[in-house]
């Protein structure tokens, strides 16, 4: 297993899930949780996607307009451009006087220049980027040309279902804490991160359907097996990108849970599946969790 899969796994499942597969009818799956007077939807959202992906249907839209508040990773002012372009310079660039020739080495540069120049781009066009910021603009642009786009992803379409509904939209994160977590990589691990991202670019087409096929069916047993593979033997980085944050947002879901009413969560979908998914951390924490959908 390639070291930087784990990464590509989790930038294409989670925080930039991305996919190719054939547009139609969705039915992904959502789990509701309940005490005497509080229920929370969980949906597993994909956060870039292809126009005309149907699975806003009149179960969903019935979830979203019941619930008085809408959770999501990003509040929609933590996914500001202004608040993205911030994080960017803290996180995403190399500092002044680097040379990115330098940090990945003249034979891995040199592979990054000969792709951004069939791409039309100046092979020096990614030369002020951090080596994990590179490898997930590379991957964006391959499903750009794909025809796909953060407007078609779940979060967006939901946001504009509930634009003039006046909920209350809040997020679990902050721009900067997730783009953090690729920031705290060691130097060998983001070389490694754009190393495989570039050599993973001619499987791209295979590796997106697997995961949009499996989210359109529903099929968490799939989502569960793609996460694995993609982070075996690298059990530090699944803790760090997938489980500490599953267990921080089901801290964040239990003071939810204190509070009577109806809400709506959507998160990465990865996030809500296998032992170590947001449900089951909820049911072990005795909360009444069942698959909805």
């Amino acid at each position: 297993m390639l070291l930087c899969r784990p990464l590509i796994t989790m930038f294409r499942a989670t925080v930039f899930l991305l996919f190719s597969a054939t547009v139609g009818h969705a039915d992904p799956a959502t789990w509701v949780v309940r005490d005497q007077d509080t229920t929370v939807y969980l949906f597993g959202t994909i956060h870039i996607a292809p126009n005309g992906l149907d699975w806003l249907d009149e179960d969903m839209k019935g979830k979203l307009d019941r619930s008085q508040r809408l959770y999501l990773e990003l509040s929609p002012e933590e996914s500001s451009e202004e608040k993205a372009m911030a994080a960017v310079q803290k996180h995403g660039l190399l500092t002044p006087g680097e040379s990115l020739k330098s940090r990945v080495g003249s034979e891995l540069y040199e592979k990054l220049g000969d792709i951004l120049a069939e791409s039309g781009m100046p092979r020096n066009g990614f030369d002020m980027m951090r080596p994990w910021m590179i490898a997930i603009n590379i991957t964006v642009m391959e499903f750009v040309k794909r025809g796909m786009d953060p407007e078609y992803g779940s979060e967006k379409v939901i946001q504009a279902y509930v634009a003039d509904k006046g909920k209350d939209i809040r997020g679990f994160e902050t721009m900067e804490q997730q783009l953090g977590l690729f920031s705290s990589l060691t130097p060998e691990e983001e070389n490694s991160f754009l190393e495989n991202s570039l050599d993973q670019l001619a499987e791209i087409d295979r590796d997106a359907d697997a995961l949009i096929n499996a989210w359109m069916s529903g099929d968490t047993a799939a989502l569960e097996r793609i996460q694995t593979e993609g982070f075996e033997g690298h059990e530090t980085l699944i803790e760090s990108l997938i489980y500490a944050r599953n267990r921080n947002w089901t801290g964040q879901i239990r003071d939810i849970m204190a509070e009577p009413g109806t809400f709506f969560i959507a998160v990465g979908a990865v996030h809500l599946v296998g032992d170590l998914g947001v449900p089951t951390l909820l049911q072990r924490e005795g909360f009444q969790v069942e698959r909805d959908r």
